[in-house]
């Protein structure tokens, strides 16, 4: 091994450690490949002719960004009687570009969920067909590379009005 020193770092969940050799004058590195909104660990290793070192004490950081927030029920869901309208561009990502997004819906009268299909992870504005005076549950989850949030709204499908009504789901 040559003199210098090595920076293990890893996810915290994960046991594998990834290894960047330093040299030894160093005073400060970049890691570009860091996950938004993740914890990490890192030590330190020392080495010369004679062998390596012990490793450093543990660090253990957080790199910016959260999981998706929630946004206000009538920014992301609006409607008039006959469809329901989904715009997911107003959800916040945390911080932390959205990488994935589920879409579910049914009549208050179904026990069986159906899932909006799209062609893209790019599209963000959906239409779903109601029934005039039908009650809707629509459940949206959303995640990131720091978690994910899942949220049930019910919506109700009156000619020339629409009522919304927020139901928390989980969030981690």
């Amino acid at each position: 091994m040559c003199a210098g020193l090595w920076l293990h770092y890893r996810k915290e969940t994960e046991k594998e450690w990834k290894v960047e050799q330093l040299g030894a004058e160093v005073s400060s590195h970049t890691i570009q490949t860091l996950a938004c909104g993740t914890n990490y660990q890192f030590r330190l290793v020392g080495s010369n002719m004679v062998g390596q070192g012990e490793p450093s004490e543990l660090l253990t950081v957080k790199t910016n960004g959260d999981f998706p927030g929630t946004p206000k029920l009538t920014e992301v869901l609006d409607g008039n009687g006959t469809i329901i309208r989904i715009d997911l561009n107003r959800w916040s990502d945390g911080g932390c570009p959205i990488s994935s997004f589920y879409i579910e819906y049914k009549s208050k009268q179904s026990h069986t969920w159906q899932r909006v299909y799209r062609r893209d992870n790019h599209t963000r504005v959906f239409m779903l067909p109601t029934e005039e005076g039908m009650k809707y549950d629509v459940r949206i989850s959303v995640q990131n590379d720091a978690g994910s949030s899942t949220k049930t709204f019910t919506v109700e499908s009156i000619p020339g009005k629409f009522y919304a009504f927020f139901y928390p789901g989980r969030t981690n």
